[in-house]
């Protein structure tokens, strides 16, 4: 027998963000500032952006554009300009993105909730263009990421090996 894994029904910060959330969202985006690539006009995927997309909307000042999934998302998130969002789970709309789109990939916080980690990874590396930057935030580490083609200057940071 098969084990289905059970779909999410509702986004992280639906209903409400406690203080520890806040803060670790503030937390998270000094960091991902902090090494960011020093320009304007990135492109941004945020896998897992939560309900209100804070990291995401975040990060505008940075982004030219910015995508993000979850299985739900505001109105409010919806109605920024130069977002877009994809209602869905992460393992159903990771693999329909092209090629190359992305300069900086976000999994905050996801890793633990992915029933087959690997795959998720190896779509990130695809998605991101020839030195693009996948931050892997909270308690996770990939400690196989050389051999899906990144390398890691910082702990939680991956930058994708061109090939």
């Amino acid at each position: 027998m098969v084990y289905q894994a059970p779909v999410r029904q509702e986004a992280y910060g639906q209903h409400k963000l406690t203080w520890v959330d806040r803060f670790g969202v503030y937390l998270s985006k000094r960091r991902i500032l902090h090494h960011l690539p020093k320009q304007t006009d990135l492109s941004v995927l945020d896998l897992g952006c939560g309900y209100q997309a804070t990291l995401l909307r975040a990060l505008l000042p940075y982004s030219a554009s910015g995508l993000g999934v979850d299985v739900r998302i505001s109105s409010e998130a919806r109605a920024v300009d130069k977002l877009s969002f994809i209602e869905s789970s992460i393992e159903t709309a990771l693999p329909d993105l092209e090629d190359g789109r992305f300069d900086v990939v976000l999994l905050i916080s996801v890793l633990e909730h992915l029933w087959e980690p690997l795959p998720m990874l190896e779509h990130c590396r695809r998605v991101l263009r020839p030195g693009g930057v996948l931050f892997v935030g909270g308690t996770e580490r990939i400690f196989n990421f050389q051999e899906i083609g990144f390398d890691s200057p910082l702990p939680f940071f991956y930058r994708r090996i061109t090939n």
